[in-house]
């Protein structure tokens, strides 16, 4: 994926998380290999660890992002709203 793709790829993923739009969030996400969706995933924020395969991967991918969604923020944003939580 070239830069500007990869780019406009991760401002449409991240306008649609923090608008709340779920579908827009996985739009943005569609038609990517599981390479190239891990890495507009990681500059979002969110954990990408040990690259499963296609379909594993973005069902992964898709309960991370739903959940971003649902709090309007990315995945730096659901870290830290998992650190402020109270045990």
């Amino acid at each position: 994926m070239r830069d500007a793709e990869r780019m406009t790829k991760t401002r449409t993923l991240k306008e649609a998380m923090f608008s709340g739009d779920l579908g827009g969030a996985y739009k943005a996400l569609q038609g990517l290999s599981p390479q190239d969706a891990s890495v507009v995933a990681k500059e979002c924020g969110f954990s990408v660890i040990g690259l499963q395969s296609g379909p594993a991967f973005f069902t992964h991918m898709q309960k991370q992002v739903a959940e971003a969604v649902r709090n309007k923020t990315d995945g730096f944003g659901l870290r830290k709203l998992q650190r402020d939580r109270p045990s």
